[in-house]
């Protein structure tokens, strides 16, 4: 029996889905409502329809990078020398010190 492993980068995907989903479920319901209104103007419907649908995946797009910044790559060696040299380095960008 293979035991399912689900990674961080796939939770986020299974949320994002799970509330798009829904999103897209109560944004239907919402709108079937309001179009049955008579208490606002048909500006008034077609301004909302148009946000209700349009600035999710408008938000989405803006911060996709942001839920996408996953670094799943191993450190060598040489990256990791490299690393710790620049945080050990000197005073001086010469990483010589002050008596070098």
């Amino acid at each position: 029996m293979k035991m399912l492993i689900i990674t961080g980068a796939q939770w986020i995907d299974i949320v994002l889905g799970v509330l798009f989903l829904t999103h897209i479920f109560n944004a239907f319901i919402e709108n079937k409502k309001l179009l049955r209104l008579n208490s606002i103007s048909q500006k008034q419907i077609r301004l909302h329809s148009i946000l209700i649908w349009v600035l999710p995946f408008l938000w989405a797009f803006m911060f996709k990078d942001l839920l996408y910044t996953f670094d799943n790559k191993t450190m060598t060696k040489s990256k990791r020398k490299r690393l710790l040299r620049k945080q050990n380095s000197g005073f001086h960008e010469s990483n010589k010190g002050l008596w070098g």
